[in-house]
C-alpha cells in the first residue's frame, strides 16, 4: 500500500517494490536514487544482526543517494514478546560502517526508530 501511495502522490517518478537481492532489480541498476524499509526488520529471527547489515548494505550499494529504514525501538512504551526491538544508539553505530552520513529520528512515533543513510 505504501508503493501505491507513492505512485498516487508522485506520478512522475517510479517506484518498485522488490527483494533486493533478486534478479528484479536488474533493470533499474543505476536508476535508484533512494531505497526504502518499513517494517521488515519488525520481528526477530535467526543472526538478525547479520540479516540487518547485508540488507542495508545491499541496498547502499544499489542506491544512487541514500536510503531510509526503520525499526521498533527498545525505547518504546509498549513491547511485544515476538517483536524485535533496536537499541538506537547500537544501531547508529552498526549502520555507520556503512557511511557516517546518517541522520537518527526517534521524535515522531514513540515506538518507532528510523534512519536516513546517504552516500
Amino acid at each position: 500500500k505504501m508503493v501505491e501511495g507513492a505512485r498516487i502522490m508522485n506520478r512522475k517518478n517510479e517506484f518498485i517494490s522488490c527483494d533486493v537481492f533478486s534478479d528484479q532489480l536488474l533493470p533499474y541498476f543505476g536508476r535508484i536514487d533512494y531505497s526504502f524499509l518499513s517494517g521488515a526488520f519488525n520481528l526477530g529471527v535467526e543472526n538478525q544482526d547479520t540479516l540487518v547489515l547485508d540488507t542495508l548494505e545491499r541496498m547502499f550499494e544499489i542506491s544512487n543517494i541514500g536510503i531510509a529504514v526503520n525499526f521498533l525501538s527498545n525505547h518504546a512504551d509498549h513491547v511485544e514478546p515476538k517483536e524485535f526491538y533496536v537499541s538506537p544508539g547500537r544501531m547508529f553505530d552498526i549502520i555507520a560502517s556503512i557511511s557516517r552520513k546518517l541522520v537518527l529520528r526517534h521524535d515522531y512515533m514513540p515506538h518507532d526508530v528510523t534512519f536516513y543513510v546517504y552516500k
